[in-house]
């Protein structure tokens, strides 16, 4: 499994061991649409110097936005990605955060090491991360709206 880190413009992966669910959903602050995931892209990305038999791994950009009026201070998200038949190939956790009310945030992290052809779509699992500033649980299931730009989906 991957977790990527994004917030102010850096972001970072590495292996990780998943983080539990929590209180994620706990609080009623964000409506239904309040939060927009939208899948911008997949593409190829750098091949690893120290292997160079590998193939170019598979980049997904993300647009994370807060239509709300609330700061979102934490927020995270599991992915399952797919193959073409729809064969659950991977985990990935995306840390984007904090997410300004009414600002867009990218976040661009790696979906396959084998190359984006392996990719079918991309399912939200759940979100363990999504509290305010004090700590307090935000219904991010239900304030997000899934879409997608690239012929691969991104749904629930």
């Amino acid at each position: 499994m991957w977790v990527v880190a994004v917030g102010l413009g850096v972001s970072c992966a590495g292996p990780t061991v998943a983080a539990s669910a929590g209180a994620a959903e706990a609080g009623p602050v964000l409506a239904a649409g309040d939060l927009t995931l939208t899948l911008d892209a997949l593409v190829a990305g750098p091949r690893r110097p120290d292997d160079p038999k590998a193939g170019a791994p598979c980049l997904a950009t993300m647009r994370i936005g807060n239509r709300s009026t609330a700061w979102v201070r934490t927020f995270a998200m599991r992915l399952l990605v797919h193959d073409p038949q729809g064969v659950v190939v991977r985990r990935v956790s995306v840390l984007a955060m904090p997410l300004p009310p009414g600002k867009t945030t990218m976040a661009t992290f790696p979906v396959l090491d084998t190359g984006c052809a392996g990719v079918g779509s991309l399912t939200i699992l759940d979100f363990p991360q999504c509290a305010d500033g004090a700590g307090r649980g935000m219904r991010c299931r239900t304030a997000a709206i899934p879409d997608s730009r690239v012929t691969v989906p991104l749904t629930f």
